[in-house]
């Protein structure tokens, strides 16, 4: 298996260590002053669940039955120059009946996130390792791969690291650097498009500030991709650009971005190149507040594993008295493809003791193998504060891949979840939360399956300060 990146036993110790000197006050020497917050959670829930069909086979296996019990531990601290979140979690689940998961302590989820800030600096540094079961749990927010549709016995891992550092940030002449790894990888899985695969590149950038409405970047940036797939495929990509960004007034931004971008791609089992391609970029941008909102319109061209693409997007949003309304229209020219209709909806209602939220929206996506596909997602929910003590939500979340060139070598993959639910305000600490929830999937060549499940799930948060 690939190496992992997950943060040894000692450096995690080490860093909740050090975590309470950056909520308390300091001496003027580490640049922090008296207003420092330190706050220590933890967090346990239990919920049972009972399925039809939990793999969402094609033919159910028959009922299953299981208990799963969460279990984290969180520290938020900021300060006037730093901040910081780090929190860290596991699910132990216990099952029974066909098709139940095995007896096991799953993999823990971790996530840190770390700022400071100085009068001419910024240091940011972002970790995440996060654990999926590939047969009930939710889907990632953002769909950047087919596989992500995919429904399977085993579990999902993706570990990440993001680092950023910006020097001379009200300088006339500034240096921005990057550094970022993702790794992902499956642990018991049987579908063969379930591989493991790592990304990892980074960027450095010279900026210019003539004035203060101005900053002119020229930047690189390399990023290599590696995937144990049946071809070995690893993709070397880089760039070379030169950009500019003008605040034309308080309310006016335009921006402006010209550059060269190459693409090498080789197929290590077959000793041959992939996809190579490389070309020019381009992009202008522009970005206006306006009394009821804002309006943006982005055009860029790029070159990916797939050729070059062409997008062009027009968003407009409006804020409402009781909420947010944004509309975004679009197309995008992937090479050899022809124009696609791009687009997406955004509209929240809030009141006292209701929200609701429509989030809908289709684009175009190069999937890690190269295969240009349209990505649609629709997402709603419904929360409902009924009295001091009880609550009522609903939601609805279709996501669905599929070939946007016409070719018919892509197959498609679509998933649905609707659940119901109500909460009880047992105390002020402690929440009981019945519901029930319908699940869909359909591949293409694999068949679909349903699930119907009920579950019933006790928690709370201990929040605490030093």
């Amino acid at each position: 298996m690939r190496r992992s990146i997950l943060l040894t036993s000692a450096g995690v110790a080490a860093l909740v260590a050090l975590l309470p000197a950056i909520g308390r006050p300091q001496d003027a020497a580490a640049g922090l002053d008296d207003n420092g917050s330190l706050v220590y959670t933890f967090g346990f829930s239990n919920e049972l669940r009972a399925s039809d069909n939990r793999q969402l086979a094609v033919e159910s296996p028959g009922n299953s039955y299981y208990s799963e019990t969460r279990l984290s531990f969180g520290i938020e601290a900021e300060t006037r120059t730093q901040s910081l979140f780090f929190e860290i979690g596991n699910r132990f689940r216990l099952g029974t009946g066909k098709g139940a998961p095995d007896n096991q302590l799953l993999l823990p989820r971790l996530e840190l996130a770390y700022a400071r800030e100085s009068s001419n600096a910024l240091m940011t540094a972002n970790a995440t390792v996060l654990t999926r079961d590939l047969s009930i749990d939710d889907l990632p927010l953002d769909i950047t791969d087919p596989s992500e549709l995919l429904t399977d016995d085993g579990f999902e891992v993706r570990e990440t690291l993001d680092l950023g550092l910006e020097l001379g940030r009200n300088a006339p002449l500034g240096t921005e650097f990057g550094f970022f790894v993702d790794n992902l990888h499956y642990i018991d899985a049987t579908d063969p498009d379930l591989y493991n695969r790592t990304t990892y590149g980074g960027s450095a950038a010279l900026v210019f500030r003539p004035d203060t409405a101005t900053a002119v970047r020229l930047g690189y940036s390399i990023s290599d991709y590696d995937a144990d797939d049946f071809t070995e495929t690893r993709r070397v990509t880089q760039s070379v650009d030169l950009g500019a960004e003008r605040r034309i007034n308080p309310l006016t931004t335009i921006s402006g971005q010209f550059g060269y971008k190459t693409v090498d791609e080789t197929l290590r089992a077959f000793g041959i190149d992939g996809n190579d391609n490389d070309g020019f970029i381009a992009g202008v941008g522009f970005a206006r507040e306006l009394p009821t909102g804002f309006i943006e319109a982005d055009l860029s061209h790029d070159v990916t594993g797939a050729g070059g693409r062409s997008d062009f997007s027009l968003t407009r949003g409006f804020e409402l008295p009781t909420g947010d309304l944004e509309l975004t229209l679009g197309v995008t020219e992937p090479e050899g493809v022809g124009l696609q209709p791009t687009g997406g909806v955004y509209y929240s209602h809030e009141r006292t003791r209701q929200r609701f939220v429509v989030d809908a929206s289709t684009r175009i996506i190069v999937a890690d193998d190269d295969t240009v596909q349209r990505a649609s997602r629709i997402r709603l929910s419904y929360d409902l504060l009924v009295n001091d003590f009880d609550s009522i939500g609903l939601s609805f979340d279709y996501a669905r891949t599929d070939d946007a060139g016409g070719a018919g070598n892509v197959n498609f993959a679509e998933r649905t979840t609707a659940t119901a639910q109500y909460t009880h305000a047992l105390t002020d600490d402690w929440d009981l939360t019945g519901g029930y929830t319908h699940r869909f999937r359909d591949q293409e060549n694999s068949g679909s399956g349903t699930a119907h499940e009920i579950f019933v799930s006790l928690g709370r948060d201990i929040s605490w300060r030093p």
